[in-house]
């Protein structure tokens, strides 16, 4: 029996008729990226929201907190009234930090009993918890070393730099290489956005050569050279794709 033999038609044509396949080739790779590059392009994480548990209510903890508001990454954005309360507010995602402070901190400080704040970050957001928790820390030290400066001046240093030297005997410079604002937008911009292209480009493949199997089977359609005619259906859509990728990159 003779095997009816479809129309030749041509692979742009056809490639181009498809809606899916159109949408592969043409705007939904570049659509995608845009969005990609909208959501990493401050490149910095600033204001995280966090909160503070104040049980002390002093001026020390006040200053505290003003401490950890300071700081770029962080934004005391809720005071709440129970520890209960902002592990809650954590957990639904309000906030991605949160500092307790305990009762009577202030007089214990003043005693020298070097009470304990406690932190809490959300670890499940890698690169979120890392900011937060290197940043309470810092805010923290910087906290810590102004009481510690105030301590002194009260004492018999009334020179700052030796109140100053006392509460912090060997200072550090930490200098960033490579990387000095911490950007993380060019690294992960460089990787997702080919990742995305590649996989754009296998799913075109797999589609295209599956329309082909719908239309005439396996056996008919890679008959009688398969490598010549699984290049001659391939080709026109890695040029498209491959003319898209290039001219956004």
């Amino acid at each position: 029996m003779k095997i009816f033999q479809p129309e030749k038609i041509s692979e742009w044509r056809l490639l181009l008729t498809d809606p899916w396949l159109c949408s592969l080739v043409t705007w939904l790779f570049p659509t995608i990226s845009l969005v990609v590059y909208a959501i990493f392009s401050h490149g910095l994480a600033r204001d995280l929201p966090m909160g503070i548990v104040d049980l002390d209510h002093s001026r020390l903890s006040r200053t505290m907190a003003r401490y950890y508001d300071a700081s770029p990454t962080l934004a005391v954005r809720h005071v709440y009234t129970s520890p209960a309360k902002g592990i809650a507010a954590m957990r639904s995602g309000e906030i991605y930090g949160l500092i307790i402070m305990p009762p009577n901190m202030e007089k214990n400080t003043i005693r020298g009993n070097a009470p304990q704040v406690d932190g809490y970050y959300n670890s499940q957001f890698l690169l979120i918890g890392k900011l937060v928790k290197s940043a309470m820390l810092q805010a923290h030290a910087t906290a810590v070393a102004g009481v510690e400066v105030m301590k002194n001046l009260s004492s018999n240093m009334v020179v700052m730099g030796q109140a100053m030297a006392a509460a912090v005997p060997v200072s550090s410079q930490m200098t960033p290489l490579f990387n000095s604002n911490n950007n993380y937008a060019q690294f992960l911009l460089s990787a997702i956005i080919p990742a995305i292209w590649q996989i754009f480009i296998v799913v075109t493949s797999v589609l295209t050569i599956a329309k082909e199997l719908r239309r005439e089977g396996l056996a008919n359609w890679l008959a009688p050279n398969p490598l010549a005619t699984l290049f001659k259906k391939l080709a026109p859509a890695h040029c498209s794709s491959g003319c898209t990728g290039c001219s956004f990159f």
